[in-house]
């Protein structure tokens, strides 16, 4: 049962730590995948060299040595170009460096705007903005943004 609980434990952390930084799955997968590999290649050379001792065909024996070192350097080559850094960056910031979706001053519609003058008192205030058409709360201006 300990067991069970931990393993539950670590799941919803790795979920945690994936939806913070998604592109560490990525990494991991391409790690673990690499790992399963080497281990794939280490087992058929053992099974080969022990056909080759069994049926006394020691011929390509030091080829398959070299053949082995070769694809385990091939598999952590790879891993160590894709372990670079993430070429997306992922801060939180993408649609700030979307330049499309910025708008500049003259974008904003100023036609609709009546600034209310300063010589008003607090009741003509209120009444201006009880009278007004909608008013819109900072969400539903964003929302209308993204639309």
């Amino acid at each position: 049962m300990k067991k069970l609980i931990s393993l539950f434990f670590a799941y919803l952390s790795l979920n945690f730590i994936f939806k913070k930084k998604p592109h560490l799955k990525r990494l991991l997968n391409i790690i673990f995948f690499s790992i399963i590999g080497i281990f794939l290649i280490i087992y058929f050379h053992s099974e080969f060299i022990d056909w080759a001792k069994i049926s006394n065909k020691n011929e390509y024996v030091s080829y398959s040595f070299i053949f082995k070192n070769f694809l385990i350097l091939i598999i952590i080559l790879f891993v160590l170009i894709n372990l670079k850094a993430p070429k997306v960056k992922d801060d939180g910031f993408d649609r700030f460096r979307d330049k499309e979706k910025l708008q500049s001053k003259d974008s904003i519609d100023l036609k609709n705007y009546k600034p209310i003058p300063s010589n008003r008192t607090e009741e003509e205030v209120i009444e201006y903005f009880r009278n007004k058409k909608k008013l819109r709360s900072k969400a539903e201006i964003d929302l209308s943004k993204h639309k």
